[in-house]
């Protein structure tokens, strides 16, 4: 008894701990991104949004405009992988333009799975990224906020 009691408060804290939630609701609707992230304690609204066809994922992503800033990326295929990532307009990362962190906690709402071009994606997410080892003091990024994406390949 105690044995069993003890396998499900350790799954039970694995679940609290590294919580991690998508929810496929095709009824969610919204007309805008409106994504606000924090990055050294200032906030930022996120106002732009791309996708790119790999070869069997579907990748859309959601930034700021400028010469660098932060991000996060959806990786859309059988399953959904979420990265928050850090960008430059020079290869500042180890030789690259970016660097992808996964998330310590995330939760999403999607309105569909399957995407083709001309579809639109629509959704809410809150996402706590892992420490950002190329910035002072290590810092987590944050973001929270709906998001609205045509896509276009």
């Amino acid at each position: 008894m105690k044995t069993k009691l003890f396998t499900l408060f350790s799954f039970l804290v694995f679940n609290i701990t590294f919580c991690q939630k998508i929810v496929i609701d095709p009824t969610f609707k919204t007309t805008e991104t409106n994504i606000k992230t924090t990055e050294f304690d200032k906030e930022y609204l996120i106002n732009y949004s791309y996708d790119k066809k790999l070869i069997d994922t579907l990748e859309v992503g959601f930034s700021k405009r400028g010469l660098g800033g932060t991000g996060i990326k959806i990786f859309i295929s059988d399953t959904i992988n979420i990265k928050a990532f850090i960008w430059a307009d020079f290869r500042k990362y180890d030789g690259e333009f970016e660097a992808l962190y996964d998330p310590k906690y995330f939760s999403l709402t999607i309105n569909q799975l399957e995407l083709k071009k001309g579809d639109t994606l629509m959704g809410k997410i809150q996402l706590r990224s892992k420490p950002i080892l190329y910035r002072p003091n290590k810092p987590e990024l944050t973001f929270v906020g709906d998001f609205f994406h045509i896509i276009e390949n």
